[in-house]
């Protein structure tokens, strides 16, 4: 299998090799083809579909929120940002040996997690949409195991043709494994429950050469080869892409692979206060001080990275060519999402 790497030639749809159907990616990394489409709208999870960072608030939930993050953060400093998520599966690990709770509880929280009401409103029109040929697919840094919970409980499963690419959560059985504080690796634990861990999604490309990315996912990478697997794409019938998110990470194929026509719908304004202590549908105004009004243009402080990263990769330019209007609330990004789809 081969891909291009997503800083070069991004109008250029990377190689794939359909043959790899024997790989512990399961049935959505085998390498089907998916429907060419005119409109593929691409959703980041945390803080856009759902209204949390899920690797945050499944651990909260058990451990309380600032045992959480202080114990997170002591992790991050010794290990490494590039180990985020050894880190927060050592957190999960750590729910289940101390605090009893089970696999089941687990996916529990993580089907509870908060979303605003007319984000899954905007999911649903596009589904609905028979005006337009439309698809949809999630390009995530958060795990399978939240993510399909969430999905699952709410109904949002089969919103998705164009798949879920995410990193691989995984549960092992461990036995007697060391919870010795020189290891090197932050997930061991001395539970015989089963082990809970985490695959790095870009393993299935071999890895990735992008430098503004983590090495466990660059999200240029996935959307190029999601394009690839549409069949003969060109640059003349490559479908419009309008991508969804809130992040640094999501900078990346704002400026790499979206291109004049595409569409960037950025996150903005402030997050709400203690997202970890919600459940379930929100509304907009269920926390008035996270609600900012915004235009397709913003000067106001966010709480969200990617209009700042796309601003400073400006300096050394890298420049999006896409269209770019931004959204705080829910109420805001579906009447986005509807005017894309007239």
């Amino acid at each position: 299998m081969t891909v291009s790497s997503p800083l070069q030639n991004a109008d250029k749809v990377p190689l794939h090799d359909d043959t790899d159907s024997h790989n512990k990616f399961g049935n959505d990394s085998t390498f089907h083809s998916l429907p060419l489409v005119d409109t593929l709208f691409v959703w980041d999870f945390d803080w856009t579909i759902v209204n949390c960072n899920s690797d945050e608030y499944v651990p909260a939930s058990f451990l309380g929120v600032d045992v959480s993050t202080q114990r997170l953060r002591k992790m991050i400093h010794r290990y490494g940002p590039t180990k985020w998520h050894d880190c927060v599966a050592s957190l999960i690990n750590s729910c289940m040996e101390e605090q009893g709770c089970s696999m089941q509880d687990i996916c529990n929280v993580a089907a509870s997690m908060p979303y605003l009401a007319n984000v899954r409103g905007s999911l649903l029109d596009v589904n609905e949409n028979r005006v337009h040929s439309c698809g949809q697919a999630i390009i995530s840094d958060g795990n399978t195991v939240f993510i399909r919970e969430f999905l699952k409980a709410n109904s949002m499963e089969h919103f998705f043709t164009h798949g879920i690419e995410t990193n691989i959560g995984e549960w092992n059985i461990a036995y007697n494994l060391s919870n010795n504080d020189e290891t090197e690796n932050p997930t061991t634990t001395t539970s015989h429950q089963p082990l809970f861990s985490v695959v790095h999604q870009s393993l299935k490309y071999g890895g990735h050469s992008c430098k503004s990315c983590p090495p466990n996912l660059c999200k240029s990478q996935v959307l190029l080869h999601i394009l690839s697997r549409m069949g003969e794409v060109t640059k003349d019938n490559r479908p419009r892409i309008v991508y969804i998110g809130d992040g640094e990470n999501d900078a990346c194929p704002a400026i790499h692979v979206l291109r004049e026509g595409d569409v960037l719908l950025a996150r903005v304004g402030r997050k709400p206060m203690n997202p970890n202590s919600r459940v379930g549908e929100q509304m907009d105004d269920d926390d008035d001080d996270a609600t900012v009004t915004t235009t397709t243009t913003t000067t106001t402080r966010s709480d969200f990275g990617i209009i700042a990263t796309i601003e400073r990769r400006q300096k050394d330019r890298l420049i999006p060519r896409c269209s770019i209007s931004t959204w705080s609330t829910g109420t805001e990004l579906r009447s986005r999402v509807r005017d894309l789809l007239k």
